[in-house]
Parts: C-alpha cells; structure tokens; sequence
C-alpha cells in the first residue's frame, strides 16, 4: 500500500488510514483540469501530482483573479 510523505516527511493519515494516492486523471479532475493535462509532461507519477497539487482549482483561481481586478479598479463589488 502507498504511504504518502509530505514536505514534513510526515506520513499522512485520513480518518485513521494510511492516505492512498488518487490516479493522475482523478487528481486532474478534482483540479477542474483535463483528464489528460499532463500526460505528456516529463516527470514520474509523483512529479505530476506535485505539479497538480501545488495549483488551485480552475474556479478558484478565476474567483480570485476577479477579485484581484476589482480591487485594482477600485469597484467594492
């Protein structure tokens, strides 16, 4: 069974069990990426899902940006 080691170099635990990785394609999805986002990027499974798990969710990532834009012309909406 796959342990999860993050940063701390911590095991992870979910509700009492060992954290079993989801698949590429259900990491993208969960993302709100394309299944096949990073099937041609040049790392190992674990290097994609680094590169997925660092980002935001799509809609997230919108939601602040307008926010952002609207800070910046000044509108309290």
């Amino acid at each position: 069974m796959p342990v999860r080691i993050g940063g701390s170099g911590k095991r992870k635990y979910a509700g009492g069990e060992l954290y079993k990785y989801r698949t590429i394609s259900d990491t993208c999805r969960a993302q709100g990426l394309p299944e096949t986002f990073c099937s041609s990027f040049p790392f190992t499974a674990e290097g994609k899902r680094g590169v997925i798990g660092n980002g935001v969710p799509m809609a997230m990532g919108r939601a602040v940006a307008r926010a952002v834009k609207r800070a910046l012309e000044g509108g309290t909406r």
